[in-house]
């Protein structure tokens, strides 16, 4: 099977895949490098390492102050990951103060992040891999109930942009991103699992 259709097979299943273009400075080689090879729905793909996403997280975070990248990292830093590395990182890419933000606003007591922590190392990375898949799905699946029942497909792209990623980009941006949703013609969205 090629790739086009493993990750068609993937879209189709309701799964959100990103694809990020690998650039050429020192940070991007080297994270690309980190990069781990897992198994999803039955098929091998590339993904970035848990610190490299931090920090990309971190980046995206600097340039949009999107409180879901913020989210993100604060859940990320609250798993084992290897903090030398990505304070490293952190220094140079100029996001430190971000990540020090991210870690000093957990409020989990250390007790109950050691036993999440525990329970969730003694899943495999698969299936660490699709639950994340599968939360994806079901906030996804939260969202478009909570929308107006007579809003057509493309409104519901559109809705589902703005209530995910809404706050990620600047006016301008999020006008444009809203325009091409309504300009593209796609598949119907699938309202559940299979």
């Amino acid at each position: 099977m090629t790739n086009a259709r493993r990750v068609g097979r993937l879209a189709r299943r309701g799964r959100k895949v990103d694809f990020i273009i690998r650039k050429t400075d020192e940070y991007s080689l080297v994270a690309f490098e980190r990069r781990r090879r897992l198994k999803a729905d039955g098929f091998m793909i590339w993904a970035i390492s848990k610190e490299d996403l931090i920090l990309a997280k971190l980046l995206w975070f600097k340039a949009s102050e999107s409180p879901q990248q913020r989210r993100d990292v604060q859940h990320l830093v609250n798993l084992p990951y290897d903090e030398i590395y990505v304070q490293f990182w952190a220094e140079k890419l100029g996001v430190d103060a971000l990540l020090q933000r991210c870690e000093t606003m957990m409020n989990t007591t250390p007790a109950m992040q050691k036993l999440y922590r525990d329970k969730l190392m003694e899943c495999s990375n698969e299936e660490r891999f699709m639950m994340g898949l599968r939360s994806f799905n079901v906030a996804r699946a939260m969202a478009l109930a909570s929308f107006p029942p007579d809003l057509d497909e493309t409104e519901q792209r559109v809705a589902l942009f703005l209530r995910f990623y809404g706050n990620d980009f600047t006016p301008e941006k999020r006008a444009a991103t809203v325009a091409s949703l309504r300009s593209i013609k796609r598949a119907p969205i699938k309202t559940e699992n299979k």
